[in-house]
């Protein structure tokens, strides 16, 4: 009987086989190139950390011999004592943020403040590292925190006039007119730190009465009673002419009732509260100023105003005092009120910029920060 011999004959690979075989390997080298991509971003978060550390301890050891903090630091440059001439670190490491972060920079923005006994700087981290979050982080003595955001800020102010209204542009806040639409003017200008901003103008018509600014709206600003907040804006004039008068204040309501707030020197009820007002003859032509006032928990003992509340120019001198508050118990909402007022005539001009609100719990930028354009997110 004869050997049947049999022959198979192997075929082809089809195209959808083909195509599934090369969605594997593109699946499979995908995969490696990203786990590597992902150690590699990984190693680098965890870099910064350390170089931070190395940072803090070079900076600690500095303040023990020398008796302050440095006045500045340099990356790539030794970090010696000034009156010691101690190296207490060989070289300041880079900061590794990166460009395209929305929070990073190419220094650290590192400050002291002026006695020397604190300072801050600031780095960016892509993605969580240990107990740390991403994001912008703020370095101080105390260690590395997450800087707070303005519970109230204009970054929705666009150019145009009279009243903004979030619904109209967008963003979290209103800013009623106070005086005439054609008293208020938002326009193109230059920023206490030099960079092209939207201010808000004041264009009286001298009938002695509001002359441009903004009430808030009450029902966009919850409060809570028991915690402090800090009310801030830029002012500057620009005109030689000075008429009227400048105004911060706020207002402290129990529903949608101005209730006021206390007075915190004398403890007396204020429905008309102002943290600041003075005669803008008294300002300097072309010069921006910082108004700073606090309002204090309702159930504070203080009696004397924040230390940091005044008014201070560009320069970071406090020129002038400011008022303090403090809640009432039952004080829920609040607003913002900047106002240009009283002008005569029709020729005087001021202008707005940057008005904040903070909530004070050690995480919001110092006014020395705000002062010196380092809380990184100037509109």
């Amino acid at each position: 009987m004869g050997i049947k011999k049999i022959f198979y004959q192997r075929k082809a690979f089809t195209l959808i086989e083909l195509l599934g075989v090369i969605f594997i390997i593109t699946l499979i080298a995908t995969t490696v190139f990203l786990s590597i991509s992902n150690s590699r971003q990984k190693g680098r978060e965890i870099k910064k950390i350390n170089n931070i550390n190395q940072i803090q301890i070079a900076l600690e050891n500095y303040k023990r011999v020398e008796g302050t903090y440095p006045d500045s630091i340099v990356s790539g440059q030794s970090l010696i004592g000034s009156s010691t001439g101690v190296t207490f670190m060989s070289q300041v490491p880079s900061n590794l943020n990166d460009t395209d972060m929305t929070c990073g920079d190419s220094s650290y923005n590192y400050s002291s403040s002026d006695d020397g006994d604190s300072y801050f700087m600031y780095f960016c981290l892509a993605e969580k590292v240990e107990n740390y979050t991403a994001g912008l982080k703020k370095v101080t003595p105390a260690g590395i925190s997450s800087p707070t955001s303005p519970v109230f800020d204009s970054s929705n102010w666009a150019v145009g006039s009279g009243t903004l209204s979030k619904t109209t542009y967008g963003g979290s806040f209103s800013f009623t007119q106070n005086g005439l639409t054609s008293e208020n003017e938002r326009v193109l200008g230059t920023n206490p730190f030099g960079q092209e901003s939207v201010v808000w103008e004041t264009r009286p018509v001298g009938d002695n009465n509001a002359d441009g600014g903004w009430n808030s709206v009450y029902t966009d600003m919850p409060i809570d009673s028991t915690k402090m907040y800090r009310f801030s804006v830029w002012f500057k004039k620009t005109s030689v002419d000075s008429s009227g008068r400048v105004y911060l204040g706020l207002r402290g309501y129990s529903g949608s009732t101005n209730t006021g707030v206390f007075i915190l020197t004398t403890g007396a009820s204020n429905t008309n509260p102002y943290f600041f007002y003075r005669n803008i003859s008294d300002f300097d032509k072309d010069k921006w100023y910082l108004i700073v006032g606090h309002t204090h928990p309702h159930n504070t003992a203080a009696t004397v105003a924040s230390v940091d509340s005044g008014v201070y120019d560009v320069d970071g001198n406090k020129v002038f005092a400011a008022n303090d508050f403090k809640w009432k118990a039952d004080n829920n909402y609040t607003i913002h009120r900047t106002y240009h007022y009283y002008s005569t005539i029709s020729t005087p001009r001021l202008q707005f910029f940057d008005p904040r609100i903070y909530i004070v719990d050690g995480s919001e930028p110092s006014v020395e920060e705000m002062l010196q354009n380092l809380v990184l997110d100037v509109h």
